[in-house]
């Protein structure tokens, strides 16, 4: 981990959400919302870092592991959202 690639969510949001994130998390609660309900999943995979009592966005990281949990069951042509 690098910390240089941390970022708080609102920030993330503001001026590194990749466009096609853009689609799924159309204002910041959205992506706070999927952080805070994918919590242990994002964690696992090193997309969100605790620190203190912060949970920040590793950017290098974030970006595949949320595509992977949102495409997560879909069908080649058909997207279904993992729920």
């Amino acid at each position: 981990m690098d910390m240089n690639n941390l970022r708080r969510r609102d920030a993330y949001f503001e001026h590194e959400l990749p466009d096609w994130a853009k689609y799924y998390f159309r204002d910041l609660s959205g992506l706070e919302w999927f952080a805070k309900s994918r919590r242990d999943e994002l964690l696992e995979a090193g997309a969100l870092v605790r620190f203190g009592r912060e949970l920040l966005i590793d950017v290098s990281v974030f970006p595949d592991a949320a595509q992977a949990i949102l495409l997560r069951g879909s069908v080649p042509g058909k997207l279904k959202v993992a729920a």
